[in-house]
């Protein structure tokens, strides 16, 4: 008898520690290569974005970051992963010539909203809004 108890409390574990929580909810209708632009007011700077989404939860963003007053553009490229509701997006940004535990640079969620099939905003917690538009998707 010890030995059923044995078993199914195993057999229990095992399945109860499957592969939900490895699971990413995303929202495919996000799933594409975006273009946009925004502006932050607070800091007078334009960053033009081009970013590409993918339905496995990875992706890259291109900023071309341009402070308004100087003149001078910054450019940065960053793999990612993300995952989404159908109000929020996360995007969890890597650079990976970096050090073991070191790689994951920023995490930032956001809202976002569709104004049509290939128009999205995200809208940022201090109020800054990126309008996106999809320029590919699968």
């Amino acid at each position: 008898m010890r030995k059923i108890f044995y078993i199914f409390f195993t057999t229990t574990i095992v399945f109860s520690c499957g592969s939900d929580s490895d699971s990413t909810t995303l929202n495919e209708d996000l799933v594409g290569s975006w273009s946009g632009i925004t502006v932050d007011n607070s800091s007078l700077t334009s960053t033009e974005i081009d970013l590409t989404l993918d339905d496995m939860g990875e992706g890259y963003m291109l900023f071309d970051k341009e402070n308004l007053v100087a003149g001078e553009i910054t450019n940065s490229d960053w793999d990612l992963t993300w995952s989404s509701t159908s109000t929020s997006i996360t995007l969890n940004y890597y650079d990976y010539d970096l050090e073991e535990g070191e790689q994951l640079i920023d995490s930032e969620t956001d809202a976002y909203e569709f104004i049509d099939n290939d128009t999205a905003q995200i809208i940022e917690d201090d109020g800054d809004v990126t309008l996106l538009n999809r320029y590919w998707s699968i």
